[in-house]
């Protein structure tokens, strides 16, 4: 887990991203991006913390944290992605995924792939 995690900071990892067809149940190539994708619910520190709490006697309350930037997020059950896309020029542009997604080092084998979605040089 911890080399899975090291590589997707890695920003020279190259990889390829695919969203999932809902009709056909085949991938639709999209490009590549820089590393792994990001889940939509991820943040950067603890959702909450716990807090020891005195007067008239001690107790523990748990309450949420800010993130850097001063916003609270909330725990969200979503498969929604956040990717780094990459386009010819080297142009890196954060994108957000709502649909189903596969990220991989190694690109997907073309028959699993919608055919009008690969291009010339896969």
């Amino acid at each position: 887990m911890k080399e899975i995690y090291e590589m997707r900071d890695n920003p020279n990892l190259i990889c390829y991203w695919y969203t999932k067809n809902e009709y056909t149940g085949k991938w639709i190539y999209q490009g590549t991006c820089i590393g792994y994708g990001i889940p939509y619910g991820a943040a950067i520190t603890a959702p909450e913390s716990s807090q020891e709490a005195r007067g008239g006697g001690s107790y523990w309350n748990i309450v949420p944290l800010a993130e850097p930037n001063g916003l609270y997020t909330e725990s969200v059950v979503t498969t929604s992605t956040w990717i780094l896309t990459t386009n010819d020029s080297g142009e890196i542009a954060p994108t957000y995924v709502e649909s189903e997604i596969s990220v991989s080092q190694t690109k997907m084998d073309a028959r699993l792939c919608e055919n009008w979605s690969i291009p010339d040089n896969y």
